[in-house]
């Protein structure tokens, strides 16, 4: 019994939560709203921001490695007796003095003059990783930015069309109650009476998915802007002026100065560069500054040997060059070099494929936009062409499937143009992006 009243209290529980979440004040959202609250709110980009920060560090752990290296060591020792054997082994030993006692402490340092820039080509490359890893970051909030505004659209597009339909719904209920009365006057077949109760039924079935689907994009919107699963939210979107992508010249000069891939391709030929100076460095020569210093006891540095207390320290110019490396080197830098030709020409691939993508995209914002106009007109033939038919049928000279057809395209027609505005956005921020100023 206990058992059942918890599973009760539980079904209880999460159905008020539901409710009230169902519940919850509705949540007007513009587009400039939504790029703000998508980059203060994305978990991707949030990682990624871990990702900028740990190669920031690779910066400062490569302009630390410039600094000299320090080390201190310090021990303390116990010496036992030493025998010596004049003799042989099996005879009498003597016995050598020996200073049980040892301390020793040594500080030393090195630092590296010249390596054939190898540290500080080093950093450059840090940098230029870091700038990739920047670059990288800018196309995920572009593409996290796209991604909301496609989830968006897709949202404002299903309450445009649930408006629609709702009002479709009761215009046909007003309709199919005129041919109830035509049936009940006798002047029209019961078969008339059924068909309009059955493509009022499909569109009640059609509100019942664009339902499901505006609460599917709603809860994935949430996700990516931060809010509760169930917050209901309302895009506003004003589709009376169309956004226009501008002169195609422009479009491409702009696509090949910042396009995402472009910036990072130009990264990628700096790296490949880099790194060949590096692989080169190692057939340079090694210089370096040298010191040390110690404190110890006894003093058996030097000949004749003490047990007293002394301190040392030397400084000096260490030089060398590795012989080895004229033939481990040379296919290294062969192939560094092969890497730099390589990444030449990809990005001379990249460009290419920015303009082919820029293409594309330009196309289709363009064809979007007759799409609108064309759309217009069809939904104004539609319009016209279910009046004729409604008063044709009505004064008994249409059939009803007639009719029926005719309010099927007005709502087609509907559905088109709202999708057809829709499409325009979609693909004028899909431009933006493959431009790279999203």
């Amino acid at each position: 019994m206990k058992k059942k009243w918890g599973v009760a209290v539980t079904v209880y529980c999460a159905a008020t939560l539901f409710a009230g979440a169902q519940n919850a004040e509705p949540q007007k959202l513009e587009l400039s709203q939504l790029f703000e609250k998508v980059v203060g709110n994305s978990r991707e980009l949030k990682i990624a921001e871990h990702g900028l920060n740990n190669k920031e560090y690779g910066i400062k752990v490569a302009e630390n490695d410039r600094l000299p290296d320090l080390s201190v060591t310090a021990s303390a020792d116990k010496a036992s007796n030493m025998p010596v054997y004049d003799g042989g082994l099996l005879q009498a030993h003597s016995q050598h003095d020996v200073i049980h006692t040892l301390y020793a402490s040594e500080t030393n340092l090195y630092w590296s003059v010249y390596e054939g820039l190898k540290k500080r080509n080093t950093v450059k490359l840090r940098k230029l990783e870091s700038e990739l890893e920047q670059e990288l970051f800018v196309e995920k909030k572009a593409a996290v930015s796209l991604k909301a505004v496609s989830l968006f659209l897709d949202l404002y597009l299903q309450y445009e069309w649930e408006q629609l339909l709702k009002a479709d719904i009761l215009e046909k209920e007003a309709q199919l109650k005129q041919v109830k009365d035509f049936y009940e006057l006798g002047t029209v077949l019961q078969s008339d009476v059924l068909r309009s109760e059955l493509e009022l039924s499909k569109r009640r079935m059609t509100l019942i998915e664009i339902g499901n689907e505006k609460r599917e994009l709603n809860q994935q919107l949430n996700v990516l802007i931060g809010n509760d699963d169930e917050q209901p939210v309302v895009p506003v979107l004003h589709t009376d002026a169309l956004p226009q992508a501008g002169s195609f010249e422009n479009v491409l000069e702009q696509g090949r100065a910042v396009a995402y891939a472009e910036k990072q391709s130009e990264h990628h030929v700096a790296m490949a560069e880099k790194e060949w100076e590096l692989v080169k460095s190692a057939n340079a020569l090694k210089l370096g500054v040298t010191g040390s210093f110690r404190f110890s006891n006894p003093q058996i540095f030097l000949y004749p040997y003490n047990d007293s207390w002394y301190n040392l320290g030397i400084i000096g110019i260490k030089a060398s060059y590795s012989l080895s490396e004229l033939y481990k080197n040379r296919n290294r830098k062969k192939a560094a070099h092969e890497a730099v030709e390589e990444a030449h020409e990809h990005h001379k691939k990249v460009s290419d494929d920015v303009r082919t993508v820029l293409y594309r995209d330009y196309l289709a914002l363009d064809e979007s936009v007759q799409y609108v106009t064309i759309f217009e007109l069809n939904e104004t033939y539609a319009l016209e062409n279910a009046r004729i038919l409604k008063e044709a049928y009505f004064h008994h000279t249409a059939l009803i499937t007639d009719l029926l057809d005719a309010d099927v395209l007005v709502l087609k027609s509907k559905f088109e143009l709202k999708q057809a505005q829709v499409n325009v956005f979609k693909n004028y921020y899909k431009l933006q992006y493959s431009k790279g100023t999203l």
